[in-house]
């Protein structure tokens, strides 16, 4: 990202033995004049555990300097209404990249402002998540 504009790095996974699923999101928004946004969501739903789904979602003046969020790791936490979440995770895949915008010559122009990209369409995710104590903080199973 330049000096503005806007990012939106997303993992959605599924657990596939269980009804477990995860959905976390980094967005960074910095504007031409003012100051930057930033915020870390995560999503959580385990039908296994009886649990309802828990939404996590925390906004930062800067991109937390411990946060990390790309095409092969997310790592962050964030904190909202008495919810805690902390996850540490790595993205991995072998197809390549979908850039769905046809012809690739737009991913190289001004318009459309958002270019969407997915860098692994379909993977595994591996980590840690921790959310109020009720997963380990490793878990054992891959997530598509």
């Amino acid at each position: 990202m330049g000096a503005s504009g806007y990012e939106s790095w997303f993992v959605s996974a599924r657990d596939p033995v269980s009804a477990r699923a995860l959905w976390i999101r980094h967005t960074r928004h910095r504007p031409r004049v003012g100051p930057e946004s930033v915020a870390l969501w995560c999503t959580s739903i385990d039908h296994d555990g009886g649990q309802q789904p828990t939404v996590v979602k925390e906004v930062f003046g800067a991109f937390p300097p411990d946060a990390a969020a790309g095409p092969g790791q997310f790592r962050g936490q964030a904190a909202m209404a008495g919810h805690r979440a902390r996850w540490d995770l790595a993205v991995t895949g072998d197809q390549e990249p979908l850039r769905p915008l046809r012809p690739p010559a737009l991913y190289r122009a001004p318009l459309p402002r958002t270019k969407l990209e997915a860098p692994v369409p379909d993977g595994q995710v591996t980590g840690s998540l921790e959310l109020d104590g009720r997963w380990p903080p490793t878990m054992t199973t891959r997530w598509r």
